[in-house]
């Protein structure tokens, strides 16, 4: 990839004078200049500064709704030649939002496969489609610091273009020494129809259904038995199927037991020290309201109906904790959601079900009751936020 904004000053002022023309990037400025014939028109007027990118073709629309890549939030592509590309490479070509004009050079035949280029070149014996390259003029939309689980972590070269108007753009700036044929059937060349890998996610509405669990066993039989289903509607005998997610689950699988022991442990701990603390504050109030409850029996009010006022006099404790204890823990609990979907691109669903399960964090905010309530509505706090999410 080159950035206009990086060539020389003969063809700025070329740039300036003809935006239109496109055809110099094969064939130089006029009088046309001898790197036509070497095929280095490019590298001549803007060979000073260009970086190495890998090209992704998606289909937006598709991907969001497949929830691939659920946390990306960067403008969508709507016109032709637009892109949006890694901060690192944006800053090695100084491509931003007023400098968004660039040019992409590649291989034709490693974009849309070797097939689908001889394809389009049958029947053209003078054309050699090993080394014909392919020169666009692309547009700078925005720039991104981490993948948000559009592809590996690992890419951070990365360029992103929509597979919608790919085609037909690039179709438009081929060679023109191309003829009028090569050039219709590229128009009409369908890219999604040569893959030779197909990346095929869970739905949305049962993906959570799978990995819920800290089960290993249980997940690797329920994902192996979603690739058979899928190989042998598909025709398992043309397919090799791989699931990338397992291995990277392998490798944690202790630890997630032991960290669901751990939490385990804690909220056991907890919910036993909030069932000793009610137990006392019940049993200091009963000692202290001896005179008046015998009062009440002597006015004919029988045990269950002493029994019930108890109960509901306790109860009364925890009306300022609890509210304050529920939204305090699910606000938190959002916090973190959206810090690993962010950074990590660990992705949860969407419904609020997932916050009725983070018993921990709402267990570990009880500590905080002990500065803003009394003894009473402390210990109702505890057991109030814990029965809540149980």
């Amino acid at each position: 990839m080159y950035a206009k904004s990086e060539c020389s000053k003969e063809a700025q002022n070329y740039f300036k004078s003809h935006p239109n023309d496109s055809q110099w990037k094969y064939f130089g400025f006029p009088p046309y200049h001898d790197c036509a014939m070497k095929h280095n028109c490019l590298e001549t007027y803007c060979g000073g500064k260009s970086s190495q990118v890998d090209l992704y073709l998606i289909d937006e629309d598709k991907e969001r709704e497949m929830e691939l890549g659920r946390s990306w939030n960067l403008p969508k592509l709507s016109k032709e030649g637009q892109f949006h590309l890694s901060q690192d490479v944006a800053s090695e070509l100084s491509l931003d939002s007023n400098n968004p004009s660039a040019i992409l050079s590649f291989e034709t035949n490693h974009i849309l496969g070797r097939k689908l280029w001889d394809s389009i070149l049958f029947n053209e014996s003078s054309i050699d489609s090993n080394i014909e390259a392919s020169l666009m003029d692309v547009s700078f939309v925005s720039s991104f610091d981490n993948p948000m689980g559009k592809f590996p972590e690992t890419v951070n070269r990365a360029m992103i273009m929509s597979i919608n108007t790919f085609v037909k753009y690039w179709s438009e700036q081929i060679d023109p020494t191309f003829s009028q044929s090569i050039k219709t059937k590229a128009s009409q060349a369908k890219i999604e129809e040569h893959i030779s890998k197909l990346l095929v996610n869970i739905p949305p509405s049962d993906r959570m259904k799978f990995y819920i669990t800290t089960d290993y066993d249980l997940v690797q039989a329920r994902v192996t038995q979603f690739g058979a289903d899928l190989s042998y509607k598909l025709g398992f005998s043309e397919l090799e199927t791989t699931t990338p997610l397992i291995p990277y689950l392998f490798a944690f699988r202790f630890l997630v037991i032991f960290l669901g022991l751990i939490f385990n442990i804690v909220i056991a701990v907890l919910l036993f020290i909030s069932v000793i603390l009610i137990y006392s504050l019940l049993s200091t109030t009963m000692e202290s309201r001896t005179f008046e409850t015998a009062v009440h029996r002597m006015f004919g009010m029988r045990s269950h109906q002493v029994i019930t006022l108890l109960l509901f006099q306790a109860l009364s404790y925890s009306v300022v904790a609890f509210p304050i204890g529920v939204i305090t823990s699910q606000g938190i609990a959002y916090f973190l959601i959206n810090l690993l979907e962010l950074h990590w691109s660990i992705l949860f669903p969407s419904s609020h079900t997932l916050f009725h399960r983070c018993c921990w964090i709402h267990l570990f905010l009880n500590s905080f009751g002990f500065f803003y309530h009394s003894n009473k509505s402390c210990a109702f706090f505890i057991f109030g936020i814990w029965t809540f999410n149980l």
